[in-house]
């Protein structure tokens, strides 16, 4: 459907005078106030026609030069499209697409409903290429008028939102999000398989088994019909994610075999990289280390980029070494990691592989005590409160407790597993 045509003078104003690297009083003096130009680019007022035409001439641009020579439907239509390559997977085409539709900036900046979509597929871009910061500002930015969204409009921002906070694991936060565009998704009566999907896979995260294989059943049904074979697969993996936790090995183990053999004929490489992985993870619980390992591998070679999926993947070769007192091995896939620049994007994994380096440290020569210590209480311990991760908060203080009990602390180990049983109680 087409976009009726309506100028937003004030974000055009606001684009032109950055880009031109003017500040508001450069571009005001002696055509009005500072206050009344920020009125006018944050479309507070409906401004003077000679007021605009004094500014649009002070920044060398006049109607006919913004006046698009293009249809605002088809915009639409990219932008729609943008989305549908995101479902569909098809990574380097999201990439084209999107730098596509920036040459329209300006021009789409004079149309106020275009611009909210413009600017919720760029925060959707961003996430989908891990570019984090970004996302998270331009986010600021749309949640201070989300209320002047359509409801459909809104619906998306929640989605996309939501995301944002479980990229950075806040999945509680996430799932608040989620949930707010589910509500608004029955209100408009049109189902969203993708909303269902990551609804699916935010109450994963969140150990909410069963009600994460029911949003993947809904999801998977939409998929099938649709034939997108792709995110089908991702709702079957949750279904095998279910079947690990309750401990059916064997019924995970031949769900994971499944989606190898169907990823790698649709050449869904990130999946089957996936699938390895969760192999690793049921043969780690049988304490077949062998295969594990050889799963595990499989999974990091098929990951072309050292990004979260990788560093995840690395966390459970840590764990599942550590468990089994092999810590020099553990140590050859810790030390590289730790060392890699891009870890520091997934700060949460940071922390967690950092705390197995330091256990295994002091395990090996009984130092280190002091400077894990100091780790814990200010760095891995604020971040767990500033992303509400109780469950970690709890393990954190445990720990704490137990090298405060080794090295004779009694007084302050006490403290720490109080505040482990405060928290533990508290989340029940």
């Amino acid at each position: 459907m087409g976009l009726e045509v309506s100028y937003n003078y004030g974000s055009l104003i606001r684009f032109y005078r950055k880009k031109k690297g003017l500040t508001q009083e450069n571009l005001c003096d002696g055509i009005c106030s500072i206050t009344y130009l920020s009125k006018i680019e944050n479309n507070k007022i409906e401004p003077h026609d000679e007021i605009v035409n004094h500014l649009l001439k002070r920044l060398d641009i006049s109607t006919e030069e913004y006046i698009p020579k293009f249809s605002f439907e088809d915009v639409e239509n990219s932008i729609d499209f943008i989305y549908l390559l995101i479902e569909e997977k098809r990574r380097k085409e999201v990439k084209v697409s999107f730098e596509k539709l920036k040459q329209y900036e300006d021009i789409i900046f004079v149309n106020e409903t275009l611009l909210h979509k413009y600017n919720l597929v760029s925060l959707r871009c961003y996430l989908y290429f891990d570019e984090l910061e970004k996302a998270a500002t331009l986010d600021s930015d749309i949640s201070e008028i989300v209320e002047l969204l359509s409801s459909e409009l809104q619906q998306k921002y929640f989605h996309i939102s939501g995301l944002l906070s479980c990229k950075i694991l806040d999945y509680n936060k996430g799932l608040e999000k989620l949930k707010l565009a589910e509500n608004l998704m029955n209100q408009n009566n049109k189902i969203d398989a993708s909303l269902l999907y990551h609804l699916a896979l935010t109450c994963s995260h969140l150990n909410n088994s069963d009600i994460a294989v029911h949003y993947a059943k809904q999801a998977a049904n939409v998929f099938s019909e649709k034939l997108n074979f792709a995110r089908l697969i991702d709702c079957k993996l949750i279904i095998g994610i279910r079947h690990s936790r309750y401990k059916n090995l064997e019924l995970a183990k031949e769900e994971f075999f499944k989606i190898i053999s169907v990823s790698q004929k649709i050449n869904e490489t990130s999946m089957t990289a996936i699938a390895h992985h969760n192999l690793g993870h049921c043969y780690s619980m049988e304490n077949n280390n062998v295969k594990a390992m050889e799963h595990y591998n499989e999974s990091l070679n098929l990951k072309n980029e050292k990004g979260r999926s990788y560093f995840t993947t690395i966390l459970s070769i840590a764990r599942h070494l550590y468990n089994i007192n092999l810590f020099d091995d553990c140590l050859d896939y810790l030390e590289p990691s730790l060392e890699e620049s891009s870890i520091s994007i997934y700060y949460s994994l940071f922390i967690k592989l950092k705390i197995i380096w330091y256990e295994i440290k002091i395990k090996q020569t009984n130092n280190y005590l002091e400077e894990f210590i100091d780790f814990m209480e200010n760095e891995a311990i604020p971040y767990y409160y500033q992303i509400n991760d109780i469950s970690e908060l709890v393990e954190s203080y445990r720990k704490l407790g137990d090298f405060h009990y080794k090295d004779r602390k009694y007084k302050l180990a006490s403290i720490f597993y109080e505040k482990a049983l405060s928290f533990s109680l508290e989340s029940k």
